[in-house]
């Protein structure tokens, strides 16, 4: 399956993740060039893509009771029933940055922009 975006459901509004909080530049440079990239990729290929020094990958679906951080679980839980339903997903952006959001089938719906990786816990190298 290739990878489709639609923003159709991204919180714009949120203090620190919504997506009003993006400048112009960021939007344009950094978010949408990359979710392009994206769309040129499987979503097999996008799971597979391994980090830089560390083993893993960069792209993954996300347990919100186990891999939220206390901001990103109440974010969370202010979406609609029905959104928290679909698997959450984190797309690497950059080295810190992210967008979160949910995938049904091939499509992802970013919901939210994580500028310094601060939506998920990370665990310490």
């Amino acid at each position: 399956m290739v990878f489709r975006w639609d923003p159709k459901f991204a919180c714009l509004d949120h203090d620190k993740y919504g997506m009003e909080q993006v400048n112009h530049a960021e939007l344009w440079h950094e978010i949408l060039r990359k979710l392009q990239d994206f769309s040129t990729m499987t979503w097999q290929a996008i799971i597979d893509a391994t980090g830089s020094r560390r083993a893993g990958n960069n792209n993954h679906t996300l347990d919100p009771d186990r891999d939220l951080t206390e901001e990103g679980r109440s974010a969370w839980l202010k979406q609609p029933e029905d959104l928290r339903e679909m698997p959450l997903f984190s797309l690497h952006l950059t080295s810190r940055r992210r967008i979160i959001g949910f995938r049904q089938g091939y499509i992802f719906f970013p919901i939210w922009h994580d500028s310094s990786h601060s939506f998920t816990k990370t665990s310490k190298r």
